[in-house]
């Protein structure tokens, strides 16, 4: 790997890594600068690396920590099963940094020497089932693929696998090789985030997620019981109305496709439709500050 060598991460205290973190951008944060990230945005890359605004820990976050030795000894496994090879994954335990671009960080879940690929990266991903449709089509959602392009543009790796435990019942992997003109574009992109925003102390327009709106009710949390014109943004409140007359419409759509369903299962509890199953089940509601009641539930997977 022609990565340096940022900072040993070994009993780094995670206020610490943190701080490391803010100085450039990783994995996550460059499908995020891009749009595909689905829980994170460019407004809340840029409150992290300029306010130092880090999202709590989750459980899930810590749970896939402490899986990720038996990730790396399950991959090996796999690999032997799949390709007849036997490898040894190294845990990786340092904050790397791009030789010529300063600002892109990485931190690798493993590595191992390929006999034919010659070395390559690991990332381990655990998902619950709710996530199982992203990773059945046998191939890695788009902010994964993204971030492993990011890592190989750090290491000048030219392949990485990415493992993935589903719901604690399913392990694959999948290999993905370097993709120079993708990581031309990253590379352009998050040099051109950085330098625009967070050099320039300049905040990103929100995106619509969630995050953003995390951000800004942290920002405001008080009204201040003024009036302000906004000439500026009669654009913007007539595609919201345009767009809520649109929500609508597409509300009794999906309410009528939903009694379609209803109306073809009838008592039935579970339907297939293709690869896919549509079920119609009671949900007992316990009673609490309300009455217990139970009602059949539709949903689809």
């Amino acid at each position: 790997m022609h990565a340096l060598k940022l900072a040993d991460t070994r009993q780094m205290p995670r206020e610490k890594w943190l701080a490391l973190r803010r100085q450039g951008m990783g994995g996550s944060d460059a499908a995020a600068i891009l749009g595909l990230n689905p829980w994170k945005s460019a407004m809340s890359v840029y409150y992290e690396k300029v306010h130092g605004s880090e999202a709590p820990q989750s459980l899930a976050m810590e749970l896939g920590r402490e899986l990720e030795p038996f990730l790396r000894r399950k991959f090996a496994h796999w690999l032997k099963e799949q390709e007849g090879f036997s490898v040894t994954v190294q845990e990786v335990p340092f904050l790397l940094q791009h030789p010529d671009h300063p600002i892109l960080l990485a931190n690798l879940d493993g590595c191992f020497d390929h006999p034919e690929l010659g070395p390559c990266g690991l990332e381990l991903k655990t998902a619950g089932e709710f996530m199982r449709a992203a990773w059945d089509a046998k191939d890695i959602p788009d902010t994964c693929y993204i971030q492993v392009q990011h890592y190989m543009a750090v290491t000048g790796l030219a392949h990485f696998y990415v493992a993935y435990l589903i719901g604690n019942r399913e392990f694959g992997a999948t290999r993905v090789p370097r993709n120079e003109t993708m990581i031309g574009e990253l590379v352009s992109r998050l040099r051109e985030f950085w330098e625009t925003y967070v050099l320039r102390k300049i905040t990103p327009a929100p995106a619509g997620l969630a995050c953003d709106t995390e951000i800004l009710k942290g920002l405001y949390p008080r009204e201040g019981g003024r009036t302000i014109s906004l000439p500026d943004c009669q654009d913007k409140y007539d595609a919201y109305k345009a767009l809520k007359q649109e929500e609508k419409r597409l509300q009794l759509e999906l309410e009528a496709i939903r009694q379609h369903f209803m109306a073809a299962m009838g008592e039935a509890d579970t339907a297939l439709v293709g690869r896919h199953k549509v079920t119609w089940k009671t949900v007992e509601r316990r009673g609490y500050t309300v009455a217990p009641s139970s009602y059949r539930q539709l949903r689809f997977s």
